[in-house]
Order: C-alpha cells, then structure tokens, then sequence
C-alpha cells in the first residue's frame, strides 16, 4: 500500500522567546516492511543543526529555535510503500538489544492494577503470541478508549486504574503487564490509515514484544490486531517518552500552546524513480 503522510506541529508562544533545541521524531525510515519514497520535513522559525539515529535507531532531527520568535512550526510529508508483515519485525543488530526493553520505566512502572491484568495470564506461555493477542484483548476490555480522559503525563498505572485511556495508554499498559510476564516490550509511535477519515489529531501508538522465534512482534492494542500496511512505524523505545514525535526546552516565551494536524491517505500511483528522497 502506498501512503501520502502530511504532519504539521505548530508551536504558540504568549511572548518571544530567547531560543532553544528541540529533537523531532516525526520521519519514516525504511524499516519492517516499508519503503520511504519521499521524504521532507520543512521547519519554520528554527534551523536543522543535525540528523542522526538514535540509541534505539530512531531518526532524530535536532533543531535549533531561533529567538525573538512567538511561532515554530514542523511539517513532515512523506510517501510510504508499505506491505503486511503480520507485525512480525523480527531482529535488528543495530537496534538496541532486546534486554533494555525489559526493565520498568517511571509511566510502565506496574502497580496492583497492571499486575491484576497480568495475573490473568500467569500460567500461560508468554512465548506464544496467541497468550499475547489475549493480553492485548484483555487490555482492550478493561480500558475503554476515550479521547481526553489521559494526557501524555499518565501513567499505565493510573491508567489502568482509571479504565479509561487512548492508544498510549493501551499500549504502555500492555508494554507493563508483558514485561511481568519476563518478556522484553516497547512502545512503537507512527502513523496509522483510518478508513474512515484521513484528517487526524496525534499520532498512533502501539507495542512490541521480543518473542525468541520471531523476533520483536507488533499489538495494536487499541484496534485489537497486529499491525498492518496500514500502520507506518516512526519509532521505539521504553515508553512514550523516548519516542514522543517532539521533545526539548526552550527559554522564555510564556505560555506554550500546541496545535497539530496530521493527514494519512492511501494513493494509487507509483511516482518517478527521481523523486526526491530529502530532509530539509
């Protein structure tokens, strides 16, 4: 499936500020089963001082705010040719080992909620992704989906206890109960095709888990299936927080408010084998 990406992240600021960095998490690489035919980022009120993998292999833009700016803006487009691989990624040597995927994080820290949900499944084998599908089903039951109810702060804790939550927080639940289980688990943030829509307003999460035959295995947690074409991976880590789409400091400026709209649709035509594959 071929897929037309448009991201723009718009940054407000009650005052101008004096400057600052900021790394951005928003482009695709090729990677499990997909293939970046053009790629562009295009930034508004500060400049590209870098672009780099990070310890988990995410691309990384490091760019620098300008001062005496009340507005910053980043928009990524981008073309993906994706194929379903049934979530199954397999194995990277150049990512990070599967063991630093194991230890709990301050939002997959479990509690008695996350450790209840993992109970459930104490006795099965982890190793056997059906055990894992149930998990994911059994994450879906108790936390009903609901726009609002949690922010990027939540952890899978209050999450869990709250029983309400979003992709993040199904998939940092899911991430905490497995990881119970003994298995190495990790967030993944992307891209994902609604059929029923093509405008959105955040990005999509789902987990990993490093199953030994197979390799690190995709759960969409919230829709219930293991990713597909339709899911375009940006990337990984322990939690949000090492995949968040954007993170930094700046100095000055007020009050922040943040505005993003995000567009992924499917298109019909292969384009030139010359088109541009960029970062600007």
């Amino acid at each position: 499936m071929l897929l037309h990406i448009r991201h723009l992240t718009e940054f407000h600021y009650a005052r101008p500020i004096a400057g600052g960095k900021m790394k951005i998490r928003m482009t695709p690489s090729p990677d499990c089963g997909q293939d970046v035919q053009m790629r562009e980022l295009k930034l508004s009120g500060c400049t590209l001082c870098s672009s780099f993998r990070d310890v988990f292999g995410n691309q990384v833009e490091l760019v620098e705010v300008e001062g005496e700016r009340q507005d910053i803006s980043f928009e990524m487009c981008a073309d993906v040719e994706t194929r379903d691989l049934a979530g199954i990624c397999g194995t990277d040597p150049q990512q990070s080992p599967a063991w630093a995927f194991k230890a709990s994080t301050p939002k997959t820290n479990p509690g008695e909620a996350v450790g209840r949900i993992a109970a459930n499944f104490a006795d099965d084998d982890p190793q056997n992704p059906e055990t894992l599908h149930r998990l994911s089903n059994h994450v879906r039951a108790a936390v009903t989906y609901r726009i609002g109810s949690t922010s990027t702060e939540t952890t899978a804790e209050e999450a869990a206890l709250k029983g309400e939550g979003v992709c993040q927080d199904h998939a940092h639940i899911f991430i905490s109960a497995t990881r119970l289980l003994g298995l190495p688990a990790r967030y993944v943030s992307g891209y994902l095709r609604m059929r029923d829509r093509i405008e959105q307003e955040a990005m999509h999460a789902w987990a990993e888990v490093f199953i030994d035959d197979l390799g690190w295995t995709g759960f969409d947690v919230s829709n219930g299936i293991a990713p597909d074409e339709s899911h375009v991976r940006i990337a990984v880590g322990r939690d949000y927080s090492d995949a968040a789409p954007v993170t930094g400091v700046v100095r000055g400026g007020g009050n922040e408010t943040m505005k993003v709209a995000i567009g992924v649709s499917q298109i019909s035509e292969v384009f030139p084998q010359n088109r541009s594959r960029q970062i600007k």
